[in-house]
């Protein structure tokens, strides 16, 4: 089968050849590589261009109009019924396009698959206790019940390290262009309502961490679109199931709990009747509120644990959201 690989780049720098090589130099044969440039101020367009390859195909934007923007150009373009990822400074190994090909005809019903990642730095940019937290997050979770069961705790695939099907892609709309920095999340939270998915227990993937975006994570900005992206999609599942205007209890510490009530909650329209920052505040039964969110459970374990013995049900009306602020 033909696999389309996607990449959108932007100022690719020392990197880009490398990843790009670690396309072409792949066991797997038949596939495309469809590279977007975002118009790019460095060497990346002279790059791209001086490649001859014939399964390479370039696009160029006269404007930089992000990530989720590119990679739906590229992918308008493919010709592929399945779609790969590359991320534009990491690096793929070379049986990973083959390994993921044989794993999806092994198990057809799988429309979204990962790989187990390796995380990869300059030589002491970062400690390697830092690269091995970052690798556990990725590594973690296999199958389609505990991917959807931990949806909402955090994003459960590498981007770099997915393939996909284009018709599911299609189906759900693409990226949303709206999001910077979390469009893969919210195509994945998309396709997660729509097909099974799986990771695939290989380190076929090697992601490349830069010493800022390990302080990228405690960026506010970040965390606000990540609330909203998976606040929006609990919004909606509560709305599917009949409940029209959904109310919330918020749980989590000052000031998270501030940042989330000034930015998140106005901006997805949330009804949220109660934030609760100690534990003994809330005494809530399933009547008060349709549900319960929890930005921090590390110091609300026993309020946590006390809901379930409740009846409340996570990913239900119970629901975990990751932060580290």
């Amino acid at each position: 089968m033909l696999v389309s690989v996607v990449m959108a780049v932007y100022n690719g720098g020392e990197y880009l050849k490398d990843a790009v090589d670690s396309i072409l130099n792949q066991s797997y044969k038949n596939l495309e590589f469809i590279i977007v440039n975002d118009a790019s101020t460095d060497h990346t367009r002279d790059y791209l261009e001086s490649i001859k390859d014939p399964r390479v195909r370039v696009f160029h934007q006269k404007t930089n109009r992000g990530t989720p923007v590119c990679l739906n150009l590229a992918i308008s373009h493919a010709n592929g019924e399945w779609i790969a990822i590359q991320d534009a400074d990491d690096m793929s190994m070379p049986s990973r396009i083959q390994e993921q090909v044989n794993y999806l005809k092994r198990f057809p019903e799988v429309g979204l698959l990962g790989t187990f990642v390796k995380c990869i730095c300059n030589h002491g940019e970062l400690p390697v206790m830092e690269l091995i937290k970052m690798e556990s997050g990725f590594n973690v979770y296999r199958e389609h019940q505990e991917i959807m069961e931990n949806r909402f705790w955090g994003c459960p695939f590498c981007h770099g390290s997915t393939m996909y099907s284009k018709k599911l892609f299609d189906d759900v709309g693409g990226y949303n262009e709206d999001y910077r920095i979390c469009q893969d999340y919210g195509l994945w939270l998309r396709m997660l309502e729509k097909t099974k998915a799986h990771k695939l227990p290989q380190y076929l993937y090697q992601y490349r961490v830069h010493s800022d975006s390990v302080s990228h994570q405690d960026n506010h900005s970040t965390y606000i679109e990540i609330w909203r992206l998976i606040t929006h999609h609990i919004k909606n599942q509560l709305v599917s199931k009949g409940v029209e205007e959904p109310s919330f209890i918020l749980v989590a510490l000052e000031p998270v709990s501030d940042l989330f009530m000034e930015h998140v909650s106005v901006m997805n329209d949330l009804n949220v009747i109660q934030v609760v920052s100690n534990p003994e505040q809330l005494d809530v039964n399933k009547g008060q509120a349709d549900a319960v969110v929890f930005l921090d459970t590390n110091n609300f374990k026993e309020l946590y644990q006390r809901l379930l013995t409740m009846g409340w049900t996570l990913n239900d009306n119970l629901f975990k959201i990751w932060t580290q602020l």
